[in-house]
């Protein structure tokens, strides 16, 4: 186990990943490459390999956008940051539990680490980010319809 095998990326892997994220459906090849001694391949490498740089920073973006648009409606409080911090982080904690139960009850290969999970169920920030910024309030459920239905054609 080694955390920076999850931030080893660059901006090339950035940009293709970031385009996977958004429109999943012009993909064809998903697996995840090996080298010889059946280590998996760094982001920087493959970029159907999970990373934790993206997730991060989409969070911390949804964060702040967030605390924008409510400073726009004029509600903003520096209170709003931390509710909205905690309430993100208690919904992708429940939502990994959810996931490990599953994969217990199910008996399902325990391959998929913590940090996977956590990679897999943190680029949905991407698509939170990339709706908030550019479309407007009216289609904006939507659009995170229609993202939500990527993230599952993702994973």
């Amino acid at each position: 186990f080694q955390l920076k095998y999850y931030f080893a990326v660059d901006n090339a892997y950035v940009g293709k990943k970031l385009g996977i994220l958004l429109f999943p459906f012009f993909r064809t090849d998903w697996a995840v490459r090996y080298d010889n001694s059946d280590a998996p391949i760094p982001p920087r490498s493959d970029v159907n390999a999970p990373d934790l740089y993206i997730p991060i920073m989409a969070f911390v973006t949804y964060i702040l956008i967030s605390g924008f648009v409510l400073g726009i409606q004029g509600r903003f409080t520096p209170e709003q940051l931390g509710i909205i911090t905690t309430n993100a982080m208690a919904y992708l904690i429940f939502e990994n539990i959810i996931i490990f139960v599953t994969k217990y009850a199910m008996n399902i290969s325990q391959a998929l680490s913590l940090w996977h999970s956590l990679a897999y169920s943190s680029y949905k920030y991407v698509g939170f980010v990339y709706f908030i910024i550019y479309f407007h309030f009216s289609i904006y459920h939507l659009s995170l319809m229609r993202y939500n239905n990527s993230i599952l054609y993702f994973r």
